[in-house]
This record gives structure tokens, C-alpha cells and sequence, in this order.
């Protein structure tokens, strides 16, 4: 009888606030400030789970119950050709970077047009060493083409439903290309500024040893971003740059993953990897 007037009570909520609430989820504001993107949710997530239990027809926010996990789509390195991926389904989409060809701005222009749309609650993405609009153009510029239901990082960090995310462009030093950095001190100082507590660690290169092995058989990895990671441990390090790396592996403690769709010959080849977390 309990279950019953409860029931009743919630169902007379919901149809005093259903318009309301289909307009409001609609025009939830995301921005690329963690703190705000945690805020947005939660004025509205009192009704959102009651229309997700009762009528069944507004997903449950992922980590709201015990062992409901968040559904994670990693790509890399689409350099212009994201049209061609068939993308499976999921709460949030990860790109390792490297969105263009040249990195000129109607190439990026061109990828943020189409990651916008896609059909994940988070879009998540960092630049690559192909990307060299991110690191040419002033911050504001950047940030003034940033749609904002994409979360863009750059050596930051963004906080969803508890999950603690830091991306970084960077990769070690190879003829100059976007975000490249010699090893040893200078690239040091950008993997020192990777918090201890990060979940899921996003860099454009790969650690030495973990995913960027080259068809020439040679180990290019940034030996310095390999202790950082033995240091935090995150859960996850997901990273691109070596097409013909692509692949999961874990150490045991961290699942690596190259998310790099094309292959060395800049072909179509590679599936999006899921994880959960």
C-alpha cells in the first residue's frame, strides 16, 4: 500500500512537471568548466530519475547506483576522415587528438561541426601535433570555436559524474610539428601537472612501451610520461600518434589504449574502443 501511494504521489510529480523538464534537459547548459558541468546536472536530477524509473524513457545518470558504469568511446587520429567512422553507442566519446590533416582552421572547424552532433551526453577531445591551430591561435580564438556541448583540453582537467579526466596535446619532440616538446625537462614540465588523482589520463602519444611500437620496430614512446603514469596510476591512459600501435593493453594497473582509427597508411582500418568505467 506504501509502494502504491508513493508511487501515485510520484506519477501526480511528474505530470505537474513533464513539460518543464523535457524543455529544461533539452537546453542543459555544458561548458568546459568542470564544476559547472557537475552543477548543471544535478538541478534537474530529482525528476530525471523519477521519469527514468517511472516512464522509462530518460537515461539514469551513469554512477547515480552502485555498479552502473559509464560507457567510454575512445578514437584517435580520424585527421580529417570522422565522417567514415561508424561509432557505437555510449555516455561519453574521447578523441586522442589529431582531428586534422594540417591543422588549418576550417579542418577544425569542419571536425567540430560533426563532433557537436554525435550522439554522446560528453564529447571530449584534445588537439594533436597535426593540430597546429590549437597551438598557433591566441586562447580566445580557441575557446571562441568550442561549441559548447564539447569539452576541450588542453593540459586541464574536467570532472563528469566523479570520474576525473586530464588531457594533454603533448608529445616528444619530432621536426617541430603542434605541442612538441623536447624530453627530459621540458616535457617534464607539462607531465608534472597531471594530478594525482586522475581516473583516465589523455595524452596524444603513447608512454614508451605501451602501444608505440613503429612498422620500423623501433619504441617511440616518451619514456618521462611512463614514470608519471607508474607514479598516479590512473585507471585508464588513452592516446593516439602511432597509427600502427593501436590496441589495448593493461599493466596491471592501467588499461592502455591506442585509439588511432587509421593505420599507418592513413587508411580506415581501426573500430572506436570501448571501455567502462
Amino acid at each position: 500500500m506504501a509502494h502504491f501511494i508513493a508511487l501515485k504521489f510520484v506519477n501526480q510529480i511528474l505530470f505537474e512537471h513533464i513539460s518543464t523538464l523535457n524543455e529544461n534537459y533539452r537546453h542543459i547548459p555544458t561548458t568546459n568548466n568542470s564544476s559547472d558541468i557537475e552543477v548543471n546536472y544535478e538541478s534537474y536530477w530529482g525528476i530525471l530519475m523519477f521519469k527514468k524509473i517511472f516512464i522509462n524513457q530518460t537515461p539514469a545518470k551513469p554512477g547515480f547506483f552502485i555498479g552502473v558504469k559509464m560507457k567510454f568511446v575512445a578514437i584517435s587520429d580520424t585527421h580529417g576522415m570522422h565522417n567514415r567512422l561508424i561509432l557505437p553507442k555510449g555516455d561519453a566519446i574521447i578523441h586522442a587528438g589529431d582531428i586534422s590533416r594540417m591543422g588549418h582552421e576550417e579542418e577544425v572547424i569542419e571536425f567540430l561541426n560533426w563532433f557537436k552532433e554525435l550522439d554522446f551526453r560528453h564529447k571530449i577531445f584534445i588537439p594533436g601535433n597535426h593540430d597546429f591551430f590549437f597551438e598557433s591561435s591566441s586562447p580566445q580564438k580557441v575557446y571562441d570555436i568550442i561549441p559548447e556541448n564539447v569539452i576541450y583540453l588542453n593540459d586541464s582537467a574536467v570532472t563528469i559524474d566523479g570520474i576525473k579526466i586530464w588531457g594533454s596535446p603533448i608529445s616528444p619532440w619530432f621536426h617541430d610539428w603542434a605541442f612538441n616538446r623536447k624530453r627530459g625537462f621540458e616535457i617534464n614540465m607539462h607531465w608534472n601537472r597531471i594530478p594525482p588523482d586522475t581516473d583516465i589520463l589523455i595524452t596524444h602519444g603513447p608512454a614508451y612501451g605501451r602501444l608505440d611500437k613503429t612498422i620500423y620496430g623501433d619504441y617511440v614512446g616518451c619514456e618521462d610520461l611512463l614514470n608519471k603514469i607508474h607514479d598516479i596510476k590512473p585507471k585508464y591512459h588513452i592516446c593516439g600518434h602511432i597509427h600502427e600501435a593501436y590496441g589495448k593493453w593493461n599493466d596491471g594497473n592501467t588499461t592502455f589504449i591506442n585509439a588511432s582509427v587509421l593505420d599507418h597508411k592513413y587508411r580506415m582500418k581501426n573500430e572506436a574502443i570501448l571501455f567502462e568505467l
